[in-house]
């Protein structure tokens, strides 16, 4: 992400904000480094976000067009409906399967194009059928031949500076989402979506999002046992294959160090880690 810098009227400031060491929090002596400590609103309040855009942004995030347990997705598309009518008569009834057949048939016999569902949530929206069954069957279902597909946001744990950036939402749409999925919804596919949005705005995000993750990032730190030395690495891992593999590396031990500064008194006093550390409150 750091390449975004040779972008014109990129600058260091709009990517990382006033997180000079780049832990994702802006703490008191960044606050006071960057003079702008008035700006700074406490947790619950809401204010531009200073830590930049680093924090939401991402340029590895791609999956694999399979079902949740590697096997290929059911075009919706295709003429041939034998397989989609095998998905559906596995998780529905056979009553419903069958309605659900009988409105698909109907709009395939009345458009000859070759793309009739351009996103799977234009499919569900013209099957009849409930946010419930969708979910029992959108893992298996694909609108696109494409093998892979990139750029999608996981609707699941994605934070609302991200969700409102979907097209067609605004802040209170994000807001809804994040409050859906907080409520018990069942985040096994992005079904859930149709209950926290209006069916056109939900149908509209269907294409950019996703339920899952394949890569992840950490952030390392490794500190002597006097507190006086320490490594610091971010790392993204790729989990689509087995074993998972390291894709990028960075030394940030440059940036300085990252964890509360009481950790550090603490180790460098004999006292070993703070219990507070495995506070994950105190690290956000």
């Amino acid at each position: 992400m750091e390449e975004l810098l040779l972008v014109e009227n990129v600058t260091p400031s709009l990517l990382y904000g006033y997180d000079l060491n780049h832990d994702g929090v802006v703490d008191v002596g960044e606050q006071q480094a960057a003079g702008a400590s008035g700006m700074f609103i406490s947790a619950g309040g809401t204010s531009t976000d200073a830590r930049g855009i680093f924090n939401y942004i991402t340029c590895y995030n791609v999956e694999p067009n399979t079902s949740i347990n590697g096997t290929p997705r059911v075009n919706v598309n295709s003429r041939s409906t034998t397989g989609l009518q095998n998905v559906l008569r596995a998780s529905l009834s056979s009553s419903r399967a069958n309605a659900i057949m009988a409105q698909i048939n109907v709009i395939l016999a009345s458009n000859r194009s070759a793309i009739v569902f351009p996103t799977l949530g234009a499919f569900y929206t013209r099957s009849t059928m409930t946010p419930t069954e969708f979910g029992l069957v959108a893992d298996q279902l694909t609108a696109t031949t494409a093998k892979t597909l990139p750029g999608l946001i996981n609707v699941n744990t994605a934070p609302v500076q991200v969700l409102q950036c979907l097209p067609g939402l605004d802040s209170s749409d994000a807001q809804s989402l994040i409050s859906q999925r907080g409520n018990g919804a069942n985040t096994g596919s992005y079904a859930w979506v149709f209950n926290a949005l209006s069916q056109s705005k939900a149908q509209a995000i269907t294409g950019a999002i996703t339920a899952r993750s394949f890569q992840y990032s950490a952030d390392i730190v490794a500190v002597s046992g006097d507190g006086r030395a320490f490594k610091r690495v971010r790392i993204v891992v790729d989990s689509r294959t087995l074993p998972a593999q390291v894709i990028y590396r960075r030394d940030l031990t440059y940036l300085g160090w990252p964890l509360p500064p009481e950790v550090r008194t603490s180790m460098r006093t004999g006292k070993g880690v703070p219990a507070s550390v495995s506070n994950p409150s105190v690290m956000q």
